[in-house]
């Protein structure tokens, strides 16, 4: 069972849009040539790099990243993008609960102003009920009166 899952992983992370490892990769670059040559053996790193489409550089704009979209470069580090998306994801999360509240709260007002509404019209009728039925009965007791 989890050698299939194994084999799957690949596939689902091409599914939902993830690459292999889309999370920020340092690359070590190995220099070929004795540490005689007055070079360090510190490791160097290289960041990737993507090109933004352009709702990607809407994003980056929309995160504050940059000014406006003709600012933001051909080519942008990973790292980079990975924060936009998410404080986008998290700015657009926190306006949905916002909405989804306030939202609510107009449901509910609105609900009780039918209720409100629907509870005044019962009242008119069961009033208008009674004073037929009062009517009635008088005009019985009248009628009864008479034939006595």
């Amino acid at each position: 069972m989890s050698g299939s899952m194994i084999r799957l992983r690949p596939f689902i992370r091409n599914i939902r849009g993830f690459k292999t490892n889309s999370i920020l990769r340092d690359t070590k670059t190995s220099e070929s040539g004795s540490s005689t040559q007055g070079t360090s053996n510190q490791p160097k790193y290289n960041t990737d790099s993507v090109s933004p489409t352009n709702f990607q550089k809407r994003i980056l704009v929309f995160s504050k990243k940059y000014p406006s979209i003709k600012d933001v470069p051909d080519r942008v580090p990973v790292d980079l993008m990975q924060t936009a998306m998410s404080k986008c994801r998290i700015r657009i999360a926190n306006w949905m609960m916002v909405f989804t509240i306030l939202g609510c709260i107009v449901i509910i007002s609105m609900g009780k102003m039918r209720k409100s509404e629907k509870m005044e019209e019962m009242k008119t009728q069961h009033d208008e009920i009674r004073r037929q039925i009062t009517a009635e009965y008088k005009n019985s007791l009248k009628q009864q009166t008479d034939i006595k």
